[in-house]
């Protein structure tokens, strides 16, 4: 059996608006695109590990032999990726919406180097989910991040989408990402798409659509 999951990124959920219209433009083509929930167990204690064995879970509730097609955006475009090289029998294409690559040495970027000292030393640090509530987002996510690699490989075919105006994750990473693949000794078939827009992809939504159901449909 073939299903079709968006997998969402951080501080975001099932009902973001990249995935209700992914989900919607899939619907449009008679396919059922799930969205499932992956702040797991809660958005403050949620590692890679966990969201990986979410996905381990939300498998294990389906016929035996369904196989995945992910749409992976942000955090989760990262966890699509290193969930299809954990288990290369279960997905057999992906497409990645900005990845998040190589987070685990981007922290203090992202934050500063004191604010990255402050949430080791207290243990969380307050983050905004989707809704713009505030959590306290423990320190293990950081911990656990060490435990995967920074570019997963894969062996299925992916298309990477990526905005050249990103900030967020910069698209010089799935440059990278194309480029340590083509270097394998068995690459998978990867490409990247650049489109004109930052991390969020807003601006560019039916092309995203678009490229994502023509690599997956």
């Amino acid at each position: 059996m073939l299903r079709f999951a968006y997998i969402h990124g951080f501080a975001s959920g099932p009902l973001s608006a990249k995935g209700l219209h992914l989900a919607e433009a899939f619907a449009a083509s008679g396919t059922s695109l799930l969205l499932p929930d992956l702040n797991v167990p809660t958005f403050a204690t949620m590692t890679f590990s966990s969201i990986l064995g979410e996905l381990d879970r939300l498998h294990a509730r389906e016929e035996t032999g369904t196989v995945w097609r992910l749409v992976g955006s942000s955090l989760g475009g990262y966890i699509s990726a290193q969930w299809a090289s954990l288990h290369p029998d279960r997905v057999d294409r992906l497409v990645l919406l900005c990845p998040g690559l190589d987070l685990r040495s981007r922290w203090e970027e992202i934050l500063g180097v004191d604010e990255v000292r402050l949430w080791k030393l207290r243990g969380f640090h307050e983050v905004a989910d989707h809704s713009g509530e505030l959590h306290p987002l423990s320190w293990k996510i950081v911990e656990d991040a060490a435990n995967h690699p920074s570019y997963p490989e894969v062996r299925c075919p992916t298309r990477i989408i990526h905005g050249n105006r990103d900030t967020v994750v910069p698209v010089e990473y799935s440059r990278r990402y194309v480029e340590m693949n083509r270097q394998l000794s068995a690459p998978a078939e990867m490409e990247l798409v650049e489109v004109d827009d930052d991390h969020t992809l807003e601006n560019c939504r039916p092309r995203v659509a678009e490229l994502a159901w023509d690599w997956l449909g």
